[in-house]
């Protein structure tokens, strides 16, 4: 089984090797419509970077500093 794993991984490299170097060659083309290089590689059934979702929600969330947060909190007055 492993040689079977380590085969495939192997085959994966060399096609993802190829489609990059077909990339490579279409941008030096000046090709209008090309997908992102990252779009091309990703593999049917791959789970979505987690990371790069949470980056996204970050960078949309407002820049609060805790001793704000903590005065802020302090203002209101509690539930009833």
């Amino acid at each position: 089984m492993i040689e079977t794993a380590a085969a495939q991984r192997r085959l994966d490299r060399q096609d993802e090797a190829a489609l990059t170097a077909a990339w490579l060659n279409a941008c030096l083309q000046r090709a209008k419509k090309i997908p992102p290089l990252k779009k091309l590689l990703a593999r049917p059934g791959d789970k979505t970077d987690i990371g790069l979702y949470l980056a996204g929600v970050k960078a949309g969330l407002p820049k609060v500093r805790l001793s704000d947060w903590q005065a802020a909190r302090a203002r209101t007055d509690p539930p009833e």
